[in-house]
């Protein structure tokens, strides 16, 4: 009787450790299901980031090509305006030689006036 008890204990033994494991087995495929779906949907994330860091540099690779467009407008410009203010620089030049010269010519009128004036009286 001894020995059938102790089989019978050895057998509710086997059992629960079968359930056991079963639950394990099933925790273990559970997991297994969640990190697969976890670590798909980890790259599928990755993969729109991927496309998104694309765009986003396709995107500056053009702002780029017009940034350079601009600095190459911009150093027209910039030398039209040297060019402009040099001829202005030169126009004031000029200006500032008629603007001598209209002077003189208007101290030798009063001069002229002057001596018009003294020989239109000494008359």
């Amino acid at each position: 009787m001894y020995l059938e008890e102790r089989v019978e204990q050895l057998e509710t033994i086997v059992v629960d450790q079968g359930k056991q494991i079963e639950v394990i087995a099933t925790g273990l495929a559970t997991l297994t299901t969640q990190m697969q779906k976890g670590f798909s949907d980890i790259h599928q994330e990755f993969s729109l980031l991927n496309k998104r860091v694309g765009n986003l540099e396709s995107r500056m690779d053009k702002v780029e090509v017009r940034l350079d467009r601009v600095e190459v407008r911009l150093d027209r410009i910039e030398v039209r305006l040297d060019g402009i203010e040099q001829r202005v620089n030169h126009i004031e030049v000029r200006l500032d030689h008629l603007e001598s010269k209209i002077d003189h010519l208007d101290h030798k009128m009063d001069q002229r006036f002057d001596e018009l004036v003294t020989l239109i009286k000494s008359k």
